[in-house]
Order: C-alpha cells, then sequence, then structure tokens
C-alpha cells in the first residue's frame, strides 16, 4: 500500500480501490501434485489426504517382531515383564547363566547388551553403527533399546529396518500445505472445492515470453495485469525480489507518460545509467535486459536488508526485513548488487514522497543531538523511557502498514488470488512479458 500511494502522489493521481486490483498473487501447485493431476490422479491424492497417515512407513519386521524372531530377551529381575512387555517377546534362560548375565544388563546371547547390537547390524539403530568402532567397546546405551521398546508397546512409532516414502501421502501433504497457504481450510472443503482450487493452481499465465532461471517463481506482464506466480520451494526473501521486477517496470512506464514529474524521468535515467554501467544497458527500443532485471530486483533485496527506512513510518518494517534477509544471505554482500547513493535514493523516492523523506532526515537530526541522557539533560531512567516512548509510539503504525503491505487479504486468500498494493499503469505496446527468478514466495505469516 505504501508504494501505492508513493507511486499515485508523485504521478499527481488519486489513489483508487480499482487501482489495486491488477496485480495478482496466485499460488502454483507443486511439481508432483501437477503431474498427478496431468496423469488424472488428483482423486487418490485428495483421498490420501483424506485418510492421512504418516508420510513414511517402515519396511520389514517392527523392533519388536525383530527381538522375538531373534529368540526373546533375557528377563532375569522381570524388568521387562514391569514395562509391560509380553511373555511371546521374553526368552528362558539357563539359570546357570545368571552371573554372566547380570539381570537385564547381562551380555547373554539374549541379553540387553547383545540384543541391541543385533538390531543395530539388522538396521534399527542407524546412527549407533559406529559408537562402539569409534568409542570403543560396551559405550551403547542400552536405555536407547528400552526407550524403542517402550514406545512401541505404548502404540506409539515403532523402529523399522527400513522406511520408505508413500508417494501419494507425500503428494497429499504438499497438497494440503498449498492449499493452507493459500488461505483454505482442506478439512473444511469438499472434494469438488478442492478440484476446483488445484484447477485455479493449475491454469498458467497466458502468453508471455520468458526469462527462466531456477523457476522457484515468477513474475508475469501482461497488458492489464501482472501477476506473480509462487512455486513450491521459497523463502523470505521472494516477495522483495518479484516486487522489484514489478516496480521496475512501474519506474520505466511513469518515467514515459507526458505529464511525467522531472524527478521520476531524472529516476529513470539515474536506473539506465547503473544498468549501462554495469554491462546490462536498455537496448534502443526500450527493452530492459533480463540481467539488469534480476540487478534492479537483488538491488531492491540489498535496499531493504541495508535495513536504512526513508520514513519513520517504516523503521521497524525495514528492521524486520533485514533480519529475514540476514537469516537467508547472512551477509549483503552475498546479493552479488551493489547499490550507489543515488541509486539508494531513488529507492527512497519508490516508496516515500519527499515530505515523508525530508522529516525523517529532520527527526534524525533531532535524534543526533541527544545521542545520550547527559546531552539531553536527562537521568538515565528518563532518557530511557523517553526512547522507549519513541518506539512504542509508531510500533502499532508499523505493524498495520507491515500487515497492509505484505499480508493478502481474507477474501483473496479464500478465492485463491491476492491483490497487492500497486496502481494501475503498466502497458505494453503488444504482447506480454513474463519473468521467472530464483528467488522464493514465503508465506507471510
Amino acid at each position: 500500500m505504501q508504494r501505492a500511494q508513493t507511486r499515485a502522489q508523485r504521478l499527481g493521481m488519486e489513489l483508487t480501490p480499482d487501482d489495486l486490483n491488477d496485480l495478482s498473487i496466485r499460488q502454483i501447485l507443486p511439481e508432483g501434485v501437477a503431474e498427478a493431476v496431468s496423469a488424472d490422479r488428483l482423486d487418490l491424492v485428495i483421498n490420501a489426504m483424506r485418510a492421512g497417515g504418516s508420510v513414511d512407513y517402515g519396511v520389514g519386521p517392527s523392533l519388536l517382531e525383530f527381538i522375538r524372531q531373534r529368540g526373546g530377551m533375557n528377563d532375569t529381575g522381570g524388568d521387562l515383564a514391569s514395562m509391560g512387555v509380553p511373555s511371546r517377546y521374553l526368552t528362558g534362560y539357563d539359570v546357570r547363566q545368571a552371573e554372566l548375565t547380570g539381570g537385564l544388563s547381562g551380555m547373554g546371547d539374549f541379553g540387553i547388551d547383545n540384543t541391541l547390537r543385533a538390531a543395530i547390524e539388522a538396521g534399527y539403530f542407524p546412527d549407533l553403527a559406529n559408537v562402539e568402532n569409534e568409542q570403543g567397546p560396551s559405550t551403547l546405551d542400552t536405555q536407547r533399546l528400552l526407550d524403542a521398546i517402550r514406545e512401541e508397546l505404548s502404540g506409539g512409532t515403532a523402529l523399522y529396518p527400513e522406511t520408505r516414502t508413500d508417494e501419494f501421502r507425500a503428494l497429499a501433504e504438499d497438497l494440503r500445505q498449498t492449499l493452507e497457504e493459500a488461505g483454505y481450510a482442506p478439512s473444511n472443503m469438499t472434494d469438488e472445492e478442492v478440484r476446483d482450487a488445484v484447477d485455479r493452481m493449475s491454469r498458467p499465465a497466458e502468453g508471455g515470453q520468458a526469462y527462466e532461471q531456477s523457476a522457484r517463481g515468477r513474475t508475469v506482464f501482461e497488458q492489464n495485469r501482472r501477476i506473480i506466480e509462487l512455486f513450491q520451494g521459497r523463502d523470505l526473501s521472494t516477495p522483495i525480489h518479484e516486487l522489484g521486477h514489478v516496480w521496475l517496470e512501474e519506474l520505466m512506464a511513469d518515467a514515459a507518460l507526458e505529464n511525467a514529474p522531472d524527478q521520476l524521468r531524472s529516476d529513470w535515467e539515474a536506473v539506465r545509467s547503473w544498468f549501462a554501467h554495469s554491462g546490462h544497458a536498455v537496448s534502443e527500443d526500450g527493452t530492459i535486459p533480463v540481467e539488469a532485471h534480476e540487478l534492479f530486483a537483488r538491488g531492491i533485496e540489498r535496499y531493504f536488508m541495508e535495513g536504512k527506512a526513508p520514513t519513520t513510518a517504516l523503521t521497524r518494517i525495514f528492521e524486520n526485513v533485514r533480519q529475514w534477509m540476514l537469516s537467508i544471505y547472512k551477509s549483503v554482500a552475498s546479493l552479488r548488487s551493489d547499490i550507489t547513493p543515488e541509486i539508494r535514493e531513488v529507492f527512497d523516492r519508490m516508496i516515500a514522497s519527499d515530505e515523508e523523506i525530508s522529516a525523517a532526515r529532520d527527526r534524525q537530526g533531532i535524534e543526533n543531538l541527544f545521542k545520550d541522557a547527559a546531552e539531553a539533560g536527562m537521568s538515565q531512567a528518563e532518557f530511557a523511557a523517553y526512547q522507549e516512548k519513541s518506539r512504542d509510539a509508531s510500533a502499532a503504525a508499523n505493524a498495520k502498514l507491515l500487515e497492509r503491505v505484505c499480508r493478502p487479504s481474507a477474501a483473496a486468500r479464500r478465492n485463491g488470488t491476492a491483490t497487492s498494493g500497486a496502481p494501475c499503469g503498466l502497458r505494453k505496446k503488444s504482447g506480454s512479458t513474463t519473468l521467472r527468478c530464483s528467488r522464493r514466495w514465503p508465506p507471510w505469516t
């Protein structure tokens, strides 16, 4: 919304609800589910989603069955019986072995130590396979065996020597997650409603020239709308990266308007110069190279990652985004997109008015006058309270703005689309353009 309001103001336009409807966000089916749809196996996936159950299943005898088939375990002191282990999993023992077995921890063939070793050799505890080789004899923790037996007896997860993945349960889990992230409640949907939702997600954007990277998400530019399509693999950088593509096209279109403000035209020329110096000059007919598009999108990511908000109201948002971005890239340098002070100011003007930028700079100047309590003429407690009130005063507004900017409306999430703030204005002379990107879209929850 902040970007939409700023863009309208710089163009001397009044923002209307209709101006927010030409940018849509749509979920794209995971590849496996899409393949099931094309193979007419969607009903099998839906049935698996209804049935539930673990995606993985065990192959071979369970741990207790393995123990039974092996001959059982010694239970000299009755400890296993007291745990509720049925007698069929226990074995008789020669009383003459009592000194050797030492009760439950004995070393006889059917004692707990050798039973655990046999289970490890059969594949039941793969993480313990090399423990005795690495740490020496008698270093196995036999409590692991007892815990596993207790878990199986209680009806919990049993151990097996091999684990496989159920194809349809895995696809069902992907479908469930995709529906939930699109705003649906799968458990409350009829099969027909699930099919309708899947059909909407299966429909590709019409036409368009594709510029592909890893195809984890893409931005499609058509004559009357912009579509951000979200693929299964995504991270927190995707919304910023994808919107960077949208904002670049908006900047170019706005600067080309007959009544475009001089500042807008100057900003576009600054961006063109940046592209040219980076080896990705805009062509004579105005076509922006794919490499330039990616440079701009990564530049937007870096801009947000630096965390320098152009207005006071956006400070908390920039702080949050910076943390998200650092969790992905670890450092600004990882983005491989240097931005100059001039380009940084262009980005500032894309999301803030001149008045807001000026006010933020004025406030920064004032705050710099009071670096500590002594300079402010306050006690430490008063200065701390002053700083806390300053932060709290904008927190509520920041939270509301963050939700407006980042979260789709409930209605949009119900019907499988979501609109995001950008007024109508982008028009291509003919055809359409598609940008495929390697960045991912996160669920804004």
